[in-house]
């Protein structure tokens, strides 16, 4: 069954205490730290990073898909990069998602579509951010840099994907135009409460139903963090143990 075949992450080695960025600005820590890209870092490099740990993991791959919505290019595409550095042959497939914070989740989806229509059969997944958060804000502190890589394939031996939901929402929450260096979004829990929490019930309950498994059956389910505590509420309200069944989300520490 199509798959995670290997998985592997990349995080900077730098640091940064919210603490100190509360302090700068004379309000309230979140906790923990962040983890934080050095000068010669970007978005790309770290999906990189991350793709390199899969090197030499089964035969080479045939597409190459790179996820991020903070590209250090506005106009070049990234995954050649990827492949270029992987040296991979010039007749890999190569695609760029991104706009979105669901690039990375419709990229592996993608790579799904390519291993059943027979188009690839082995596809490397490599994600990156490194978002700005605007200073003296909560962005500030929750924006953590990372990244990460799949190769999805026929057997999934690091976990077989069952099913999939997924759902069009038009609903605005976090934005940044062309203009704008950072991510802005309404004050208050005004996204959390009516996108974050909604919309992903509204997912889970359809993956769920789709696989034929109920939420107790589930040994760990992970979660996206936009906070300490988002993972936890939306957890509770479907029936999840948040102490037993949740994923860390590595929120205080990256």
């Amino acid at each position: 069954m199509p798959g995670i075949g290997a998985a592997a992450a990349y995080i900077p080695r730098y640091r940064l205490p919210r603490e100190l960025i509360a302090k700068e600005w004379g309000g309230a820590s979140a906790g923990g730290e962040k983890a934080v890209a050095n000068h010669d870092e970007d978005s790309l490099t770290l999906a990189l990073g991350a793709a390199l740990g899969l090197a030499g993991e089964g035969p080479p791959v045939d597409a190459v898909f790179f996820a991020t919505t903070s590209s250090p290019y506005r106009e070049k595409q990234g995954a050649a990069t990827i492949a270029a550095v992987l040296d991979l042959p010039a007749a890999t497939r190569t695609l760029d998602f991104g706009d979105t914070l669901r690039a990375g989740t419709s990229a592996m989806l993608a790579g799904l579509d390519a291993l059943a229509g027979g188009s690839a059969r082995r596809v490397l997944v490599a994600a990156g951010e490194c978002r700005l958060g605007e200073p003296d804000s909560m962005s500030e502190q929750n924006y953590g840099d990372a990244g990460a890589a799949v190769v999805l394939d026929g057997g999934g031996a690091g976990g077989e994907v069952v099913a999939t939901h997924t759902i069009a929402d038009e609903f605005l929450g976090a934005w940044r135009t062309t203009e704008q260096a950072f991510p802005h979004a309404f004050p208050g829990v005004f996204e959390a409460k009516f996108g974050y929490g909604r919309v992903l019930a509204e997912v889970v309950r359809g993956v769920l139903g789709k696989a034929k498994v109920v939420p107790q059956q589930l040994a760990t389910v992970i979660f996206p963090a936009p906070s300490p505590r988002a993972p936890q509420g939306i957890a509770r309200a479907l029936g999840l143990d948040p102490k037993t069944q949740l994923q860390e989300s590595f929120w205080m520490t990256v």
